[in-house]
């Protein structure tokens, strides 16, 4: 008789497990924190979940906030930049909830983000000092300074981009975040060296490849390295080079990148020219003329044209328009806009 109970009981437990588990699938903070796991994994399986959320759910605002917030982080991910804007109006129609100024910075950076990706980098720019009024930590402080840095150099404000790296690199060092040292460090090294000051430049990119290497990330060692190798030909410090080459040329085949083999094969041949005297053959000029085209950053096609090509003989051209273009957003017709970045909340 006990044995019919137990083997009655098995079958109750698992239905009552299958129930829990339908009802909490149907819950959406179960739901929302589901989506929320995948974000950076898998950011396309986040938009998934997130679809299968019914909007007449979300009776909470912190989950009502947290959905569109999602719903930003991972189409900006996935470079969907027209899925946006409705969650976007969503949010800053909705500013008087607590939940949007618990994660105030975070919407308001992504929101410069998106600007950015269109290219509206006044609005991007407005948007970014915005969410530094409501950072809550150094390391938001950080993330806004270096963005806003980023921005201006791109809009060619070089000395407000300057300012705002200093400030970034600033509050890295007082936190011990190697990383963003690193990165902040790269950043002024290559202001320094559009603005010709090759010795500070250099200067910039050995710290930041030792704050790399101590933060153990290799891509960003890698492009510092590329940097670092650039500004040690121009200034004809052969021995310096010799001694970082191999690394960097290791980091340069392990990770592939078009964009980087193009730059490494530029660097070496400069190299070439500069330290060994030689003069490149008819064919090497046009792998070279080839590879410029594989480079999809204007501000490195500059840097370069600027310092390279004619030491190496090749002619090259720019194949993008200026970086410094500003387009203009209708924000009359958009009162979430308006309110947002006139940081009206």
């Amino acid at each position: 008789m006990i044995i019919r109970c137990l083997a009655f009981l098995v079958p109750l437990s698992l239905m009552s497990f299958m129930t829990l588990a339908e009802e909490m699938k149907k819950d959406p903070e179960y739901q929302l924190s589901k989506a929320a796991y995948f974000l950076n994994s898998n950011p396309q399986k986040t938009t998934q979940l997130l679809n299968q959320i019914s909007i007449a759910d979300l009776e909470k605002d912190d989950d009502y906030i947290k959905y569109y917030h999602l719903s930003i982080l991972a189409a900006l991910r996935l470079h969907n930049l027209a899925t946006v804007e409705k969650s976007f109006s969503s949010i800053f129609l909705n500013v008087e909830r607590k939940a949007f100024h618990e994660n105030r910075f975070s919407i308001l950076y992504s929101l410069s983000v998106w600007l950015r990706m269109k290219s509206l980098y006044g609005s991007s720019e407005k948007a970014l000092l915005c969410a530094l009024k409501g950072a809550n930590s150094e390391s938001e402080q950080m993330r806004g300074y270096n963005a806003l840095g980023i921005l201006t150099r791109h809009e060619g404000k070089h000395k407000l981009a300057e300012q705002y790296f200093k400030k970034t690199l600033k509050i890295a060092k007082s936190i011990d975040n190697k990383k963003a040292v690193a990165i902040t460090n790269n950043n002024l090294g290559v202001m320094s060296l559009e603005s010709e000051d090759i010795k500070q430049s250099s200067a910039f990119f050995k710290r930041a490849y030792s704050a790399y290497q101590m933060s153990d990330y290799e891509s960003g060692k890698m492009n510092s390295g590329i940097n670092l190798l650039f500004s040690l030909v121009i200034l004809g410090d052969k021995s310096t080079y010799d001694r970082i080459y191999n690394n960097v040329e290791e980091l340069v085949q392990k990770y592939d990148s078009k964009t980087k083999n193009a730059y490494f094969e530029w660097v070496k041949a400069f190299a070439m020219v500069k330290f060994a005297k030689q003069s490149l053959t008819a064919e090497q000029l046009r792998e070279l003329q080839a590879s410029f085209l594989q480079i999809d950053e204007i501000g490195l096609q500059k840097l370069l044209k600027k310092y390279a090509a004619k030491p190496i003989n090749v002619d090259v051209e720019l194949i993008h328009g200026s970086v410094s273009e500003t387009k203009s957003l209708a924000i009359e017709t958009r009162p979430w806009l308006k309110k947002a970045i006139e940081c009206n909340f």
